[in-house]
């Protein structure tokens, strides 16, 4: 209970002198969610290394709670290790790795979606096409129809499921009213 209030106090007052010591409580099972509470908020780049870090070393629902804390983050930084999950045997690890990438919508983000949801199957194949719809809005906010319209097309095509042709036609129309 002290560790939590703590890690709640930090998510409000927290700077980059609190990530040591939250980075060594995300490994764990128990301390986990608390610390990605307190890094989600704190400013700076030494949070996405913390979290970077933690990837590799976190089991089961930590690692996916640091999987989503990227994504919430959008860290850029993180798109290479992300795009490595997206295969991954785990289908929980692999499901949030795709919907991070889909946060982070940036140019490589929606190359690894691009690639992968030509090997996806199932329930991962419904979310990297989510994440991959998402990238292209996120491309038509920063300013780039062409690349939105790309993957919107992309897409539309016959053998894509019926919301995901409709959402992409959708987004292809709102990106030219912009």
């Amino acid at each position: 209970a002290g560790k939590q209030y703590v890690c709640r106090e930090l998510s409000i007052i927290g700077t980059e002198q609190s990530v040591p010591t939250l980075a060594k409580m995300l490994s764990g099972q128990e301390t986990s969610d608390m610390a990605r509470y307190a890094l989600e908020r704190i400013p700076g780049s030494a949070v996405d290394e913390a979290l970077r870090s933690a990837l590799g070393q976190a089991k089961g629902n930590a690692r996916i709670g640091i999987i989503n804390s990227l994504g919430q983050r959008r860290d850029k930084g993180a798109v290479g290790a992300l795009s490595g999950l997206l295969g991954e045997s785990d289908e929980a690890v692999a499901i949030a790795a795709a919907a991070a990438l889909g946060q982070i919508a940036d140019s490589q983000a929606a190359e690894a979606l691009a690639k992968a949801k030509n090997k996806a199957d199932g329930k991962l194949l419904l979310v990297v096409l989510d994440a991959y719809l998402k990238c292209a809005d996120q491309l038509v906010a920063d300013g780039n129809k062409v690349g939105a319209t790309a993957i919107y097309k992309e897409l539309q095509k016959e053998g894509m499921p019926k919301p995901i042709r409709t959402a992409a036609l959708t987004g292809m129309i709102n990106a030219t009213k912009k």
